[in-house]
């Protein structure tokens, strides 16, 4: 998205009456491509009133591939980790109350950040898991791991390529 400075709002004539659902156009300086387009919602007879102070009420229309790539791609995105952290925070939690002999009270974060900084053998060393349910549970750290590096790998792209990463090594 570019800057005010960048962009100008296509002004038409003054004799134009500007009316609810008119479509107001914004252009880049350099390119001259539509940047933005909003619908005005202000009713008409406010608007022939002028009863809408200095500003119009409008909506902001977005083309759908933006759409994708930003607002759907990032809930999506804030679902799915926090998804995953829950079952990251349930399995470490499993093992953490079997191995203190009551209810583990360790948090989402500290367990996110514990997989994150230690290696998987060390947490199941400190956790007492036995060896034959080690594997699984490696798996779901390793995957938990490769998960937030591929998004931290993705930071500077849009939403949308960066759910696809994640959802590429989550837990499943």
């Amino acid at each position: 998205m570019q800057t005010e400075n960048e962009t100008e709002w296509f002004v038409p004539d003054s004799s134009v009456e500007v009316r609810q659902g008119d479509l107001l156009v914004a252009r880049s300086l350099q390119t001259g491509q539509v940047e933005e387009l909003c619908l005005v919602i202000t009713a008409d007879c406010d608007i022939s009133k002028g009863k809408f102070g200095r500003q119009l009420a409008c909506l902001r229309v977005l083309p759908i591939d933006r759409y994708i790539r930003t607002i759907w791609a990032a809930k999506k995105l804030e679902k799915l980790q926090k998804n995953e952290y829950a079952k990251l925070r349930g399995q470490i939690a499993k093992w953490h109350t079997l191995s203190l002999g009551s209810e583990s009270s360790i948090t989402v974060a500290a367990a996110a950040d514990w997989v994150k900084r230690e290696e998987s053998e060390a947490i199941c060393n400190v956790l007492q898991v036995p060896n034959n349910e080690r594997k699984k549970f490696t798996a779901v750290l390793t995957a938990f791991r490769s998960a937030s590096a591929a998004l931290e790998a993705h930071v500077e792209q849009d939403k949308l390529t960066q759910f696809a990463a994640y959802k590429g090594c989550d837990s499943k």
